[in-house]
């Protein structure tokens, strides 16, 4: 025989349970106790299945390790590479003041006179190598008119310009 439980209070209405002998059947007829562990079996954490936890610790700490020796890879890549440009800088300096101090021993001009005179065999001019040249000519050009002979000399003239210009 099915009694039925109900409360009534000014909250609402409580009782939604109908028993039959000992166990307790909603309104659909499935067992209660048994929705009851469904729920708290959905509402276990992590907390509460330590197999689960150890699991996830352990993917954390390989994922941080993996991390600390994929930064530390990188940072010896990085330090190799800083000191391969260092030493190409030190060779670039040296390499530079060799250059200077030619350029300096270069531009002295008794060593220029040296070379001059023991490499290219070169000597003081004699009197009658000497050429002197007048610099007080005036910086202009005069050019001098021509008669204008009328349209045929001005196309004869232009045509043998190309021509000379060609050859």
């Amino acid at each position: 025989m099915a009694q039925s439980a109900y409360t009534y209070s000014a909250g609402g209405y409580y009782g939604r349970y109908v028993t039959k002998g000992s166990l307790a059947y909603d309104g659909a007829g499935a067992v209660v106790k048994e929705k009851e562990k469904a729920e708290k079996k959905s509402r276990e954490g992590l907390l509460d299945n330590p197999s689960k936890l150890l699991k996830v610790a352990f993917a954390v700490v390989m994922a941080g390790l993996f991390v600390i020796l994929w930064r530390s890879a990188t940072i010896t890549k990085m330090n190799t590479q800083v000191s391969d440009l260092n030493s190409n800088l030190s060779v670039l300096y040296s390499q530079n003041e060799q250059a200077t101090v030619l350029l300096d021993r270069s531009t002295d001009l008794v060593y220029v006179e040296d070379v001059a005179k023991n490499k290219l065999n070169m000597d003081v001019p004699r009197t009658e190598q000497k050429v002197y040249v007048d610099v007080n000519i005036p910086d202009r050009v005069e050019i001098p008119v021509e008669e204008s002979g009328g349209f045929i000399k001005g196309a004869k003239k232009f045509i043998s310009n190309c021509l000379e210009y060609l050859y």
